[in-house]
């Protein structure tokens, strides 16, 4: 609740608000969500990392005010996460260092395609299939922007 309730509506977000989430995230949860059967602690860990990490990508994904630090934070989160123990924690990482357009980094891009070999074959073909998207979409908005400049400079 304090999540939701507080700390999305901070007008700006700095390193302390990150920090709260990044503790939350470093907890995480005991087994994969998708095994099925949690207790109720284990399921009480799932939704406080899920608030955590959604609350991440709504504060960059919205632009909402937060400090160069805190964004750089929240990035850095997300690429240790890739390396987390559970396939569905590393698939969703990558994706949110895709919607960031963080993955225009040469480090970061290449750590995100280090899922392409990932030992769970679900998570190496979706990142996989969600660069290539990625990529896709990246190349369609160059080429309308291109062809919007070209027609603003056609003197017709």
């Amino acid at each position: 609740m304090f999540i939701r309730n507080e700390l999305l509506r901070r007008p700006l977000w700095d390193v302390k608000e990150v920090e709260y989430l990044r503790a939350i995230i470093r907890v995480g949860y005991p087994r994969p969500f998708q095994e099925g059967n949690l207790n109720r602690e284990e399921m009480s860990l799932f939704f406080d990392f899920t608030a955590s990490t959604l609350a991440m990508d709504a504060r960059i994904l919205t632009k909402a005010p937060i400090s160069v630090a805190a964004r750089e934070l929240i990035i850095q989160t997300m690429v240790n996460e890739l390396e987390a123990e559970f396939p569905e924690r590393r698939r969703s990482a990558a994706d949110s260092l895709l919607e960031y357009g963080a993955v225009e980094h040469p480090k970061i891009r290449a750590a995100v395609e280090r899922l392409f070999e990932d030992e769970d074959e679900q998570t190496a073909q979706t990142v996989a299939s969600h660069v290539a998207s990625y990529d896709r979409r990246r190349k369609q908005h160059e080429n309308y922007a291109l062809k919007a400049r070209s027609a603003a400079d056609d003197p017709r």
